[in-house]
């Protein structure tokens, strides 16, 4: 969330987390696009849906002129 590639992945590495905050996927809380080539890399869904019905598409459109890049 914080479109920090670098700390993603140190945080990262080479796996998913386990648990995903608000059960969705991980992608929901991607902020560049590197993090969601590596997110999908790693196999996160991108059609899961989270506990109020967003997909990681629906989370980026919310972006505004932030997300526009």
């Amino acid at each position: 969330m914080l479109g920090d590639d670098s700390l993603l992945d140190t945080l990262l590495g080479d796996v998913l987390p386990e648990i995903t905050p608000n059960a969705g996927s991980i992608l929901n809380f991607a902020r560049t696009n590197h993090a969601i080539d590596r997110l999908l890399e790693l196999g996160a869904p991108a059609e899961l849906k989270d506990r109020w019905g967003a997909t990681p598409m629906d989370s980026f459109s919310k972006q505004g002129v932030e997300g526009e890049p």
